[in-house]
């Protein structure tokens, strides 16, 4: 059975992410692991009378958290009805990705979807700050991060947006081939040049990727582009009709430079189709 862990902090968006999930993993067993997490600030005094404001404030944030989540799990086993899924919520007090870590090895999780943004509604050009820092922090677990608005539509072609500097392996690969044995899309590796051609290194990856991706449509294509790679990226992907973009969290990678990067608002990198990050492991 198929463990997928969805954070929620009860925003559209989180909704998009879950509703995402349910559609993505349709057809198979599944166990969903719905999580809210919440955080109360302590008095810095000790007095009894503090300790006891703290402890009633952190029991009504947790009631609420708990109610909220049973409010959504009924929703979901009214609604949206699925013999092959099974839903648990969780109420946790801590940071998100801490928690979301601590749950990826306790519950073996095999996926994380979430949502860009969260309840507060900020609007940046690439991902929020929880989902930046879960893809940052995680070295286990790939991410796919669901865009704001964001409606389903039935996967038919992914996008593997790759410099060839990281050399996949078989275990990285194994939640998009399995993807792909459930959704039969094709899949093109796209490799942005800006500078003149492959070093050895660089065709060795490339080489072993080809021998990882050998079932169905798969496409190898090089586009000549400018370093802004991230524009690249999204002109391709709104061109060709891309469902998910599959990018490779590594060190000096396009993904790490912007999850790290203070100008990730000034890249024109909208993301209004969903991100399958692979962990860095």
């Amino acid at each position: 059975m198929k463990r997928v862990l969805i954070p929620t902090d009860f925003s559209d968006n989180a909704w998009d992410a879950l509703t995402y999930a349910i559609r993505l993993y349709d057809d198979i067993p599944c166990q969903f692991y719905i999580i809210n997490t919440f955080q109360v600030g302590v008095s810095q005094t000790t007095t009894l009378q503090h300790r006891t404001r703290d402890t009633h404030l952190y029991r009504l944030i947790k009631e609420d958290s708990e109610n909220q989540l049973k409010k959504l799990k009924n929703y979901i086993d009214e609604h949206l009805l699925n013999d092959k899924h099974e839903f648990k919520t969780f109420a946790k007090p801590g940071d998100l990705p801490t928690i979301i870590n601590q749950m990826v090895f306790a519950e073996n999780i095999d996926m994380i979807i979430m949502g860009t943004t969260g309840a507060a509604g900020v609007k940046e050009m690439f991902i929020g700050s929880n989902t930046t820092k879960v893809i940052s922090t995680n070295t286990f677990c790939p991410v796919i991060s669901v865009p704001q608005k964001y409606e389903y539509t039935e996967v038919e072609h992914i996008l593997i947006a790759t410099d060839f500097k990281k050399q996949f392996t078989e275990i990285d690969l194994r939640c998009v081939i399995e993807l792909q044995l459930l959704h039969n899309f094709s899949i093109t590796v796209l490799y942005i040049n800006y500078k003149n051609g492959l070093t050895s290194t660089q065709q060795q990856n490339k080489e072993a990727l080809e021998q990882l991706l050998t079932y169905g449509d798969v496409t190898f294509t090089e586009v000549k582009g400018s370093k802004i790679v991230a524009e690249e990226v999204d002109k391709f992907a709104q061109y060709n009709d891309i469902q998910l973009i599959v990018m490779g969290y590594n060190k000096h990678s396009f993904i790490e430079h912007l999850t790290h990067s203070p100008t990730i608002k000034k890249i024109s990198f909208h993301c209004n189709i969903p991100l399958f990050i692979i962990p860095k492991n």
